[in-house]
């Protein structure tokens, strides 16, 4: 049987707790020695790890004490530069047409160069029926015009490619040149308008002229000389020969 004592002492009153400290000392001494088997022990030391867990300890290096840690980050290889992008190129020898083979005109077409979702180029507001027709009329016209000669001629009949060279040839033949560099361009639609104005404003030919010219061709105007670009190097040619430039 065990024997408590409790003893009350104000909190605030120094000389009282300084009394009671005292008389528990007093009564300490006065009991037994304690027993081995009374004092506290320190708890039992954790079992030894296994042999997998001692092996992934061994694989991963301890960080060094007080160190921060660190972690490996991989990283790119730079011996293999990267792919460029892919880009594909759209060669055209005319202009974009819609559902109906219809070039972009802006008298009857939207600026934007929309089209509808059938396919259509979106109308342009406030043009009446009549004017439709007749640009729509126009344009079947143009594009019934067929390509020149020289362009179907090279569409039809691709270039062949070269013979293997022999063993005897390929040590006697010297390669050939390359082709020496031009900084002539192909004329557009803007360079077109601005050989006809100079020959115009020269007095070579007359405005009139050059209209006969372009309607002998099956178009009927200046402005459906834009919407095939094909057709520019042949009528330059002939406006060319009108005026006695050729």
């Amino acid at each position: 049987m065990s024997n408590h004592i409790t003893v009350t002492v104000p909190a605030d009153d120094k000389k009282a707790l300084t009394a009671g400290a005292t008389m528990l000392l007093t009564l300490a001494d006065k009991l037994p020695p304690m027993e081995l088997d009374d004092v506290d022990q320190d708890p039992a030391p954790p079992a030894p790890s296994t042999a997998t867990e001692q092996q992934e300890q061994a694989a991963s290096p301890a960080p060094p004490a007080g160190g921060p840690l660190t972690w490996t980050v991989p990283t790119v290889s730079d011996d293999k530069p990267p792919e460029p992008p892919t880009t594909t190129e759209a060669t055209t020898t005319g202009p974009e047409l819609d559902v109906d083979g219809f070039p972009h005109d802006p008298r009857i077409h939207a600026g934007t160069k929309a089209k509808t979702s059938a396919g259509k180029w979106k109308r342009k507001r406030g043009v009446d029926d009549a004017t439709r027709e007749q640009v729509e009329a126009e344009l079947r016209q143009l594009t019934a015009i067929p390509a020149p000669a020289s362009e179907q001629q090279e569409q039809a009949t691709p270039p062949a490619p070269p013979a293997p060279p022999t063993s005897e040839s390929a040590a006697t033949t010297t390669p050939p040149p390359p082709p020496a560099a031009t900084d002539e361009q192909p004329m557009n639609f803007a360079g077109f308008l601005k050989g006809v104005s100079g020959l115009v404003s020269s007095g070579a030919i007359t405005m009139d002229r050059v209209t006969e010219v372009i309607n002998g061709k099956g178009i009927a105007n200046m402005q459906l000389v834009g919407s095939r670009p094909d057709l520019i190097p042949e009528l330059w040619a002939d406006i060319q020969a009108a005026a006695g430039q050729a």
